[in-house]
């Protein structure tokens, strides 16, 4: 999952959450997976190291909190391939 979906992610469940209007989130994959994991790969090629890749963990940990912790129903549609 590349940084950007990740932020993006992120910042619609904490909106949703403070948001009376919505009552549940629906994820779905588009193409042949729907979650292939964390796309280790841009640690070296966009961050130059895996120092700076620590920034993209943090975020993805995040993100996982925000989820885990969201107090509203979520439907994850999980088409293809699910790993990560």
């Amino acid at each position: 999952m590349p940084f950007s979906l990740i932020s993006q992610l992120t910042e619609l469940f904490y909106a949703s959450e403070e948001d009376s209007n919505v009552k549940m989130i629906i994820l779905k994959g588009q193409g042949r997976a729907f979650c292939a994991g964390g796309d280790v790969s841009h640690f070296i090629h966009d961050y130059g190291s895996l120092k700076i890749g620590a920034n993209f963990l943090l975020k993805q940990y995040t993100l996982n909190y925000v989820m885990a912790t969201y107090s509203k129903i979520q439907v994850s549609i999980l088409n293809g391939i699910v790993m990560g």
